[in-house]
Protein backbone atom coordinates (compact mmCIF):
# COMPACT_ATOMS: atom_id res chain seq x y z
CA UNK A 1 0.00 0.00 0.00
CA UNK A 2 1.12 3.28 -1.06
CA UNK A 3 1.76 6.08 1.66
CA UNK A 4 -0.91 8.39 1.69
CA UNK A 5 -0.50 11.06 4.39
CA UNK A 6 -4.32 12.22 3.69
CA UNK A 7 -5.81 9.86 4.34
CA UNK A 8 -3.61 9.28 7.64
CA UNK A 9 -4.86 12.86 8.69
CA UNK A 10 -8.35 11.99 8.01
CA UNK A 11 -7.55 8.62 10.37
CA UNK A 12 -6.51 10.29 13.02
CA UNK A 13 -8.81 13.09 13.64
CA UNK A 14 -11.30 10.44 13.44
CA UNK A 15 -10.60 8.07 15.85
CA UNK A 16 -9.47 10.67 18.89
CA UNK A 17 -12.21 10.84 21.29
CA UNK A 18 -12.57 14.16 21.97
CA UNK A 19 -12.77 15.27 17.84
CA UNK A 20 -15.04 12.14 17.37
CA UNK A 21 -17.31 13.51 20.10
CA UNK A 22 -18.19 16.31 18.83
CA UNK A 23 -18.13 15.98 15.18
CA UNK A 24 -18.90 12.29 14.55
CA UNK A 25 -17.91 11.88 10.92
CA UNK A 26 -18.20 14.87 9.78
CA UNK A 27 -14.85 15.54 8.68
CA UNK A 28 -14.44 16.55 5.27
CA UNK A 29 -11.20 16.36 2.66
CA UNK A 30 -10.75 19.74 0.59
CA UNK A 31 -14.19 21.49 0.87
CA UNK A 32 -17.07 21.54 3.25
CA UNK A 33 -20.47 20.60 1.77
CA UNK A 34 -22.56 22.89 0.84
CA UNK A 35 -25.10 21.58 3.63
CA UNK A 36 -22.66 20.53 6.11
CA UNK A 37 -24.23 19.99 9.29
CA UNK A 38 -22.10 22.31 12.24
CA UNK A 39 -19.55 21.54 13.78
CA UNK A 40 -17.45 20.14 11.30
CA UNK A 41 -13.64 19.66 10.18
CA UNK A 42 -11.97 20.35 6.58
CA UNK A 43 -8.32 19.21 5.84
CA UNK A 44 -6.48 19.68 2.49
CA UNK A 45 -3.07 19.34 1.82
CA UNK A 46 -1.60 22.46 0.57
CA UNK A 47 2.64 21.31 -0.36
CA UNK A 48 4.67 18.59 0.33
CA UNK A 49 8.37 17.48 -0.50
CA UNK A 50 10.51 13.96 -0.39
CA UNK A 51 13.81 13.77 0.06
CA UNK A 52 15.89 13.34 -3.22
CA UNK A 53 18.82 12.87 -4.15
CA UNK A 54 21.31 12.69 -7.75
CA UNK A 55 19.63 9.36 -8.47
CA UNK A 56 16.22 9.93 -7.63
CA UNK A 57 13.98 10.06 -4.85
CA UNK A 58 14.80 7.83 -1.56
CA UNK A 59 11.98 7.05 -0.16
CA UNK A 60 12.61 7.93 3.42
CA UNK A 61 10.93 10.25 5.41
CA UNK A 62 8.64 13.52 3.31
CA UNK A 63 7.18 16.24 4.41
CA UNK A 64 3.53 17.35 3.86
CA UNK A 65 1.76 20.93 4.63
CA UNK A 66 -1.82 20.55 5.43
CA UNK A 67 -4.41 22.88 6.64
CA UNK A 68 -7.09 21.99 9.31
CA UNK A 69 -9.84 24.24 9.90
CA UNK A 70 -12.87 23.75 12.28
CA UNK A 71 -16.31 24.85 11.55
CA UNK A 72 -19.25 25.93 14.16
CA UNK A 73 -21.33 28.10 14.43
CA UNK A 74 -19.52 29.78 17.86
CA UNK A 75 -16.32 31.12 17.63
CA UNK A 76 -15.86 29.44 21.08
CA UNK A 77 -16.80 26.13 19.62
CA UNK A 78 -14.73 26.39 16.77
CA UNK A 79 -11.85 27.22 18.97
CA UNK A 80 -12.53 24.02 21.04
CA UNK A 81 -12.88 21.83 18.37
CA UNK A 82 -9.37 22.75 16.64
CA UNK A 83 -7.84 22.49 20.11
CA UNK A 84 -9.29 19.05 20.32
CA UNK A 85 -7.52 18.61 16.89
CA UNK A 86 -4.20 20.02 17.23
CA UNK A 87 -3.96 17.69 20.78
CA UNK A 88 -4.95 14.28 18.19
CA UNK A 89 -2.06 15.69 15.39
CA UNK A 90 0.85 17.01 17.59
CA UNK A 91 0.79 13.61 19.77
CA UNK A 92 0.06 11.47 16.43
CA UNK A 93 2.97 9.10 16.19
CA UNK A 94 3.11 5.42 14.76
CA UNK A 95 1.18 4.03 11.41
CA UNK A 96 -2.07 5.19 10.48
CA UNK A 97 -3.98 3.99 7.27
CA UNK A 98 -0.77 2.20 5.99
CA UNK A 99 0.98 5.71 6.33
CA UNK A 100 3.82 5.72 9.33
CA UNK A 101 4.00 9.11 10.44
CA UNK A 102 7.15 10.35 12.65
CA UNK A 103 5.39 13.86 13.80
CA UNK A 104 3.15 16.17 13.28
CA UNK A 105 3.86 20.11 14.13
CA UNK A 106 2.35 23.19 14.13
CA UNK A 107 2.95 25.53 11.56
CA UNK A 108 1.33 28.79 11.58
CA UNK A 109 -1.02 29.38 14.91
CA UNK A 110 -4.71 30.08 15.04
CA UNK A 111 -6.29 32.39 11.81
CA UNK A 112 -9.91 33.09 12.68
CA UNK A 113 -12.81 33.79 10.00
CA UNK A 114 -16.52 34.13 9.51
CA UNK A 115 -17.80 32.99 6.69
CA UNK A 116 -21.24 34.21 5.69
CA UNK A 117 -23.91 31.49 4.34
CA UNK A 118 -24.10 30.91 1.04
CA UNK A 119 -27.07 28.63 1.24
CA UNK A 120 -29.90 30.22 2.26
CA UNK A 121 -29.75 29.93 5.86
CA UNK A 122 -28.71 32.62 7.84
CA UNK A 123 -26.54 30.95 10.68
CA UNK A 124 -22.47 32.90 10.29
CA UNK A 125 -19.98 29.89 10.36
CA UNK A 126 -16.81 30.55 12.32
CA UNK A 127 -13.99 28.94 11.34
CA UNK A 128 -10.67 28.56 12.72
CA UNK A 129 -8.04 27.15 10.55
CA UNK A 130 -4.45 25.60 11.53
CA UNK A 131 -2.10 24.72 8.78
CA UNK A 132 0.39 21.49 10.34
CA UNK A 133 3.67 19.88 8.93
CA UNK A 134 3.63 16.43 9.16
CA UNK A 135 6.76 14.48 8.66
CA UNK A 136 6.02 10.55 7.44
CA UNK A 137 7.31 7.79 5.38
CA UNK A 138 6.90 7.85 1.76
CA UNK A 139 7.03 4.37 -0.06
CA UNK A 140 8.79 4.48 -3.02
CA UNK A 141 7.08 2.45 -5.86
Amino acid sequence: MASDASAAIYNILATDSDTLATVGTRIYPDALPQDATLPAIVYWRVSGSTTNTINGSVGEVARGRFTVESYAVKREDANLLSEFARLALINARGTYDGTKIRNCLVDTHQQHFVENPTDGNSELRYVTSLDYTVHYIEDVI
